[in-house]
């Protein structure tokens, strides 16, 4: 059995945060068509090019991407990373890392890709994405970010690395 968790606007397309599914040995691929055949009719839209993937709690894109096997007792986290907003941006320091939150338009052209691609040329910066309807303001924000700075800090993620579990405590 599969343990798919729904993180943020996959709740609200599946009216759960949580799915057990029968199958296992499945691709990541194969297991998001076969979410789209479930989906519940009168549901929001699962957009499945703009997702971050986890795999007891690793990134799908450090391990095989799409074609990552996912085989029973795993843990599937589903985190969207739509984004929309204004052009406002907010620095500030929270236990000695220095943090900027700012708001960025809905893109079709943004993708998991292009996260990847801003991690890659900026190593030395954790980078994540978060639809911005489910921050609740910047003090919710601000206090996500120091947990999740706390818990690197204490080796608690709640997955391998930070930016994952910055997604999982939104």
């Amino acid at each position: 059995m599969i343990t798919i968790k729904l993180m943020g606007g996959a709740k609200k397309s599946f009216s759960t945060d949580k799915i057990l599914l029968e199958k296992s040995n499945l691709t990541i691929n194969e297991l998001i068509k076969h979410l789209i055949q479930i989906k519940p009719n009168n549901t929001l839209e699962f957009d499945t090019k703009n997702l971050l993937i986890a795999v007891n709690g690793v990134d799908s894109s450090a391990l095989q991407s799409y074609n990552t096997k996912v085989n029973d007792n795993d843990i599937v986290s589903i985190i969207p990373i739509i984004h929309g907003g204004s052009q406002t941006r907010m620095q500030f320091s929270i236990m000695n890392t220095d943090a900027e939150i700012f708001h960025m338009f809905n893109d079709k052209k943004f993708h998991t890709e292009f996260l990847n691609e801003l991690r890659s040329k900026y190593p030395h910066l954790n980078i994540q994405a978060i639809d911005s309807r489910f921050i609740l303001g910047v003090r919710h924000a601000k206090k996500i970010l120091g947990i999740s700075l706390y818990a690197q800090k204490n080796n608690t993620l709640l997955s391998k690395k930070i930016e994952t579990d910055i997604l999982l405590r939104f």
